[in-house]
């Protein structure tokens, strides 16, 4: 039985997780290979018999030992169990980090709350270029979309009532000053979208657009050449197409006729995060508000809707970790209108690895952005959150299970390739060496082990695509999406389906996805390859949340899951 507050990846047998891995001098050659690692200077020099490899700053013989041992995270040291002490760069006392613990303080030349330590350029531009060359990631619009003809209601002047508003025409509503709502750079105002639509339904939706979490991520690569002047964050409100779930022309689209909310992603922080860092340029001060931005949205679309038959809360990318992070507050929040409602996170699931240091690798992130200060903790969640023992998947748990009126439901690939550079972006930057080299078939291994935490909430389900393809809800593949990839033939349901099955409580939504049944714990998992369906996670269904069944939170899972011919 997993703790609340753990992460599911994390379940070991003590023996493992003490255990240290060992690398041998074939997989370390192996790593080179893959990597690219160079080695380093003056091994050769020295004439050691044992040559070093290094890759995010951290060295190690070919052995592997100290290669995975030596991981910086949030301006410290974080040591696995066993490593030898560490020399101080100048000389002077070794120290020996506790197993598993964080050092305080900066280095030098960092600023308190920053997330890095002197990653390996090289290595991180490569990661960049990569994610760069992804077209999902950039924001895709054209010139048209972003001139100012979209009509503006600034709050300063006015309530901004959406019964003023033009029924399907989007309007960009622009909060008060005294609401702090900021972008990362200055020279963009923050704004949420509103389109008006049927005033008894309500879709409100986290716009993704990347992350950062420190001086290297906000300024040094968005100003340099060396990474094409892009930064792995938005820093601007930025409209994008509103396609899928968004698009009111398409008579597939079961939202078609709803009213939106959409909340422009410019904070760097997942919606989370209520700070200022010395992250710009000449290292002045910048504006972490992802919180302030969505509350005012939230607070905004609470005095615009009194009631609802339907309600759809969501978003995709860093949007996606977002409303996983808000999902009970904005569920509470809207439980007095007692509407039909579905949470729809839309690939993002937050893997990080290795699993033994996924909470505090998390935790490094909430005190970099703060969020751990905002109002949407208590202050016994503020505690744990400073702990690092309050994380998204721990949230996540709790608004399934605070809210069992409502349907949970997650779409992914198998493989995202966004998903999994950010991971080995965010890692490289850590010095985690491990979450650098992590490969697709473990990344979607350790997935579908939050997808079996999840599963024992009887409120959630999953939808499981093959392939790497990034966020479907918001763009036109949602239509032509099934199991067997965004632009197959065959294959059901259609996601577009099954989205509508959702939102419809006469429907009874199945756990999707294709493939052979393939038990995770079993050894040999590289073996599997990428494209099997977790057997544990199979045969589930979800019954009408308002029926008895399960408000008394009764087991929904079928009784097909134990039959041998279920697959």
């Amino acid at each position: 039985q997993f703790r609340l507050r753990q992460h599911p990846v994390s379940k070991r047998t003590h023996s493992r997780a003490r255990a240290m891995p060992r690398l041998s001098t074939f997989a370390a050659a192996a790593a080179v290979a893959f990597l690219g690692l160079r080695p380093s200077a003056g091994a050769a020099a020295e004439g050691s018999p044992m040559p070093q490899v290094c890759a995010a700053g951290v060295c190690a013989n070919d052995d592997g030992v100290g290669l995975l041992q030596r991981q910086v995270v949030h301006a410290g040291r974080l040591t696995a169990q066993g490593a030898p002490p560490q020399m101080p760069p100048q000389g002077g006392t070794p120290s020996v980090d506790e197993p598993g613990d964080f050092e305080g303080g900066a280095p030098p030349g960092h600023a308190p709350g920053d997330v890095e330590g002197q990653p390996d350029i090289e290595e991180v531009r490569r990661l960049v270029q990569e994610l760069m060359r992804e077209p999902d990631f950039i924001p895709q619009f054209s010139v048209n979309e972003t001139r100012d003809w979209y009509p503006e209601c600034h709050l300063q002047d006015g309530e901004c009532p959406i019964s003023d508003m033009e029924l399907g025409i989007i309007y960009r509503v622009f909060p008060r000053a005294e609401s702090g709502a900021a972008c990362i750079d200055p020279t963009s105002k923050f704004f949420f979208e509103v389109r008006r639509g049927d005033p008894n339904k309500l879709m409100l939706q986290f716009q993704g657009g990347g992350a950062c979490f420190n001086y290297f991520t906000v300024t040094e690569m968005p100003n340099s050449v060396l990474y094409n002047h892009y930064s792995p964050c938005v820093q601007q409100a930025i409209h994008t197409p509103w396609e899928g779930i968004f698009d009111d022309s398409n008579e597939g689209n079961p939202y078609r006729d709803y009213s939106v909310v959409n909340v422009m992603y410019c904070s760097g922080d997942i919606f989370t995060g209520d700070t200022e860092r010395p992250w710009g340029p000449k290292r002045s001060m910048v504006q972490i508000r992802g919180y302030r931005n969505a509350n005012a949205a939230v607070e905004w679309a609470l005095g615009q809707f009194p009631a609802l038959s339907h309600f759809v809360f969501g978003g995709q990318s860093a949007g996606s970790l977002g409303s996983q992070w808000w999902a009970d507050n904005v569920l509470t929040s809207f439980a007095d209108r007692n509407a039909q409602t579905v949470v729809l996170p839309d690939s993002f699931t937050g893997v990080l690895n290795p699993p033994r240091v996924q909470e505090k690798m998390e935790g490094a992130l909430h005190e970099a952005w703060g969020m751990c200060e905002t109002p949407l903790l208590g202050h016994a969640e503020s505690q744990r959150c400073r702990e690092t023992e309050h994380s998204i998947f721990g949230r996540f748990i709790d608004a399934m299970r605070n809210h069992r009126n409502v349907r949970f439901a997650m779409l992914n690939s198998k493989t995202d390739r966004l998903q999994i550079l950010f991971e080995r972006l965010l890692a490289s930057t850590l010095f985690n060496l491990k979450g650098v080299v992590v490969p697709e078939w473990m990344f979607y291994r350790d997935m579908n082990r939050v997808f079996r935490a999840y599963a024992e909430e009887p409120n959630w389900l999953g939808y499981l695509v093959d392939g790497k393809q990034h966020t479907f809800t918001k763009k036109a593949l949602a239509f032509t999406t099934t199991p067997l990839g965004p632009d197959a033939d065959e294959g059901s349901p259609k996601l577009m389906e099954w989205i509508a099955s959702l939102s419809s409580f006469e429907g009874m939504p199945q756990m999707t996805c294709l493939g052979k049944h393939v038990d995770i714990d079993e050894t040999g998992m590289i073996f599997r390859g990428l494209k099997y369906c977790d057997s544990g996670l199979m045969g589930r269904w979800a019954p009408n949340p308002l029926s008895h069944e399960l408000n008394t939170n009764e087991s929904n899972t079928n009784e097909s899951n134990t039959n041998e011919s279920n697959t």
